[in-house]
């Protein structure tokens, strides 16, 4: 089977390291895929680069600047007229077109119609209910109801979809009367041997960073706004360490200047707080020096259908998770084993004692008991499955 693969990442951006090109490796290497070509949009400054194979293609659909990556409308119209030539030039090789996402899927939707092709959409999620919901779209504005509109489109004619939540997938068996067999799931999985707990990497970078063995330390990973709190958050920070809950906090953003602000917004101690980004290879390293990870997204019904990334890159660092109530399949799993809390980000504070047994925990059995739900070598068995290959 050749796909053609459609990705609304760069390919250098840490969501594309962490969830598309695991996919498409995995694809490859089990012999699902012949072979794959992948559009990615990319930025004319940027320093984007894929090593190519003769089974992988990459296709970079260049934008002037990284302004207009984050425009929507541009995004949109430009990923589209770029699947629909990738189509015509290759139109006779591609077997089928997949998404990653539901804003891709949309393209991979309305391209898969015109060219008489199927398509599929992992990561298949409600964006728009996200977007609205968390006040980043305008509920019933243009963006909603188009994207919406091209859910709905996805949901009638697409060959399979993949959830990344169990809640989400029995809500399209049930309620959307979606084929049992055209619904799968997986979530979003990290790579355990690449993530992983590291003790000599912990001593080193805490010793560089002049963290006591006594300190306890935060670690976030990750954007703010859009799904995810900001001010809520921060004010949950300035709380947190008035209550000494954590000695010191780790941000790795590729948003800098704006943590750097909202620090100095919330009387955070700078001196406190590392604030950098790194490479995707590199995260591990100060997931091992920190104590416990926060993830803190928006709170709304929709959230029960999403699966972050970063909880799973948590998990398989050993590190107890701090994260928000309803949030997918994570919240219910972080207290069912007692690795984590599931709290407000408004309100709650915790106690000191609270977190200290959380970090009492022993990180291998976090790994341990994660490992069989956020992992990539045992999830991703589930595309064998997906695609209908024989797994003897």
């Amino acid at each position: 089977m050749n796909l053609l693969y459609i990705s609304f990442w760069s390919v250098n951006s840490g969501l594309s390291k962490a969830t598309v090109l695991p996919v498409i490796q995995y694809l490859l290497k089990n012999d699902i895929a012949k072979s794959i070509i992948l559009l990615t949009p990319e930025s004319r400054n940027g320093t984007a680069q894929l090593e190519y194979t003769k089974e992988l293609s990459w296709v970079p659909v260049y934008f002037a600047n990284e302004k207009q990556l984050s425009s929507g409308w541009r995004l949109l119209m430009k990923m589209f007229f770029a699947t629909l030539r990738a189509l015509f030039v290759k139109r006779k090789e591609i077997d089928l077109i997949w998404a990653r996402a539901s804003i891709a899927g949309g393209v991979a939707a309305i391209a898969a119609k015109l060219f008489r092709k199927p398509f599929g959409v992992e990561s298949f999620e409600p964006h728009a209910r996200y977007m609205t919901e968390s006040g980043a779209w305008k509920n019933g504005g243009i963006k909603h109801r188009l994207q919406n509109w091209l859910e709905k489109v996805q949901m009638k004619n697409a060959w399979r979809l993949v959830t990344v939540s169990t809640a989400y997938q029995t809500y399209l068996i049930n309620e959307k009367k979606i084929g049992v067999a055209k619904v799968y799931n997986i979530p979003c999985c990290a790579d355990f041997d690449l993530f992983r707990f590291d003790m000599i990497a912990r001593d080193k970078l805490r010793g560089e960073l002049q963290i006591a063995d006594r300190e306890k330390v935060g670690i976030y990973v990750g954007k703010f706004g859009d799904i995810y709190y900001d001010q809520v958050f921060f004010a949950f920070l300035e709380r947190a360490f008035k209550q000494e809950f954590i000695d010191r906090m780790i941000f790795l953003s590729p948003m800098p200047e704006h943590v750097h602000a909202r620090i100095m917004e919330h009387a955070i101690p700078q001196e406190k707080c590392t604030i950098k980004e790194v490479a995707h290879e590199e995260i591990y390293t100060y997931l091992s020096a920190a104590d416990v990870g926060f993830c803190p997204v928006k709170e709304s019904p929709a959230k029960r259908y999403c699966s972050p990334i970063k909880t799973a890159e948590y998990f398989a660092c050993g590190l107890p998770v701090i994260i928000s109530r309803g949030i997918g399949d994570d919240s219910t799993f972080v207290n069912r084993f007692k690795i984590g809390r599931s709290i407000d980000f408004k309100t709650h504070s915790i106690e000191i004692n609270d977190v200290q047994a959380l970090m009492e925990i022993k990180r291998l059995d976090i790994i341990s008991l994660s490992r069989e739900y956020r992992s990539v070598r045992i999830k991703f068995n589930s595309y064998k499955n997906l695609f209908g290959v024989s797994q003897s």
